[in-house]
């Protein structure tokens, strides 16, 4: 038996409550100046002696364990107070934890004691949390991070995200760059394939194109992320920020040699996609760049090229039907009308575009803008037929047909509309 624990047994057999919470009190500071493993052994064998054990916790004996227990909360929070390092607190920690799983029936008759051992615990946690640098925070959610993105977890991983993300500015102007270098290498690489998992391809794009341009990382690893972010760029959705990027991508000298780098030219000027170019882009793309998109039959890649295909066609048409619109793209009538729809609404087409469902057509240009091959608006000369005398193109006939026969049908049931009405009310008349 060490001195301690005799000592101990010795205070236990002092009849005289006060003489024995004394003798305890005396015990804890002694254990108190002790240091590290000891100090934590000799507040534990303390706890036991003096506030579990039996002959403390019934009759005038609760009186010591009460009086023993507010007396080792004192002590603690003091050397927490003394000592900003917090080095001790995990020990601390460990025997208030012990005390409250230990206590058990006694919990009432301890109540208040117990209260401040709940609080005394409550700060030590919070202490320790905040001694936690912003980097190891940091690094932490960046690993959870990574290791969320190989499980497929895209909501947790998420999560760690938004939490790394939080961190990454404080981080960078508090802490070693150096030091900081080799997490922020997993850093930004996970956050451009969350967002290629999340479907933003411009913004999943844009990061991978940071990254093959940076001088951390070595010829392969940029020529890698150059190629996801050309693979990202093709999906990404029409609009302004996407132009930039695909011109951006076309005029890096190290994108001709890339599998995608003729399909990027291709697209960057705005020609229209045919399915043998379709089928090569489809073949270095990552399996969930190929899944179906989001309320559509058709998968990513289709889906993009299609939006592609209209984009492209306003390029070249100031007005088309819709019929030859749904050729163009390889798409039913009322599928392709849905989409242009759609992107008229979202203006990711030019801003005079507007469907004319009356004459069945998509017009892209403004409806009183000449065409290429229009005649010039000069008085005719004998050279130059007058406008009204100028020879009807296909294109122009059949819009002027579905104009007159949408007309008719609108006609049509007015009449018949007008009909009704006059042969409800002549009922009404009667009645």
């Amino acid at each position: 038996m060490t001195t301690l624990d005799a000592r101990l047994a010795d205070a236990a057999q002092i009849v005289a409550v006060n003489e024995r919470g004394d003798a305890y009190e005396r015990i804890l500071d002694e254990a108190m100046s002790l240091h590290g493993d000891e100090r934590r052994d000799a507040l534990t064998a303390y706890v036991h002696a003096a506030v579990l054990d039996r002959t403390n916790l019934v009759g005038a004996g609760l009186i010591v364990a009460r009086r023993s227990l507010a007396a080792l909360c004192t002590r603690m929070r003091e050397a927490h107070t003394r000592a900003p390092d917090g080095k001790d607190d995990a020990a601390y920690l460990s025997i208030l934890e012990h005390i409250l799983s230990s206590t058990g029936e006694q919990t009432v008759a301890l109540d208040d004691e117990l209260i401040d051992v709940r609080i005394l615990a409550a700060d030590l946690l919070e202490a320790q949390h905040r001694s936690r640098s912003d980097a190891h925070a940091f690094e932490l959610n960046v690993r959870l991070l990574r290791l969320c993105l190989q499980c497929d977890a895209l909501a947790e991983a998420d999560l760690y995200h938004k939490r790394a993300n939080a961190l990454v500015h404080t981080v960078q102007r508090t802490e070693d760059q150096e030091a900081l270098a080799p997490m922020l290498l997993v850093f930004r690489p996970s956050q451009a394939e969350l967002y290629d998992r999340q479907l933003r391809f411009t913004d999943a794009a844009l990061r991978f194109y940071e990254l093959s341009t940076a001088p951390t990382l070595d010829d392969a690893q940029q020529t890698e992320m150059l190629n996801k972010a050309v693979a990202a760029a093709l999906l990404a959705p029409i609009s302004a920020q996407r132009s930039r990027l695909l011109a951006q991508l076309q005029r890096d000298p190290r994108t001709p040699t890339l599998p995608l780098g003729a399909a990027l030219q291709h697209v960057a000027a705005r020609r229209l996609v045919r399915a043998p170019l379709v089928a090569h882009i489809a073949a270095h793309l990552a399996p969930h760049q190929l899944v179906r998109a989001p309320g559509s039959d058709q998968n990513l890649l289709d889906a993009a090229m299609v939006e592609h295909n209209i984009d492209a066609a306003s390029c070249v048409y100031n007005t088309i039907t819709l019929d030859s619109l749904a050729a163009l793209v390889g798409l039913p009538e009322p599928a392709c009308e849905a989409i242009v729809a759609q992107m008229i609404l979202q203006h990711r087409l030019p801003s005079t575009c507007f469907l004319d469902q009356m004459a069945h057509a998509v017009h892209f240009g403004p409806p009183d803008e000449p065409g290429a091959e229009e005649a010039p608006s000069e008085a005719p000369t004998a050279e130059a037929p007058a406008a009204d005398d100028a020879p009807m193109t296909d294109a122009d006939a059949v819009l002027r047909q579905g104009r007159d026969r949408r007309i008719g049908a609108a006609l049509a049931y007015l009449s018949d509309a007008h009909a009704a009405l006059q042969t409800a009310q002549e009922g009404y008349a009667r009645v």
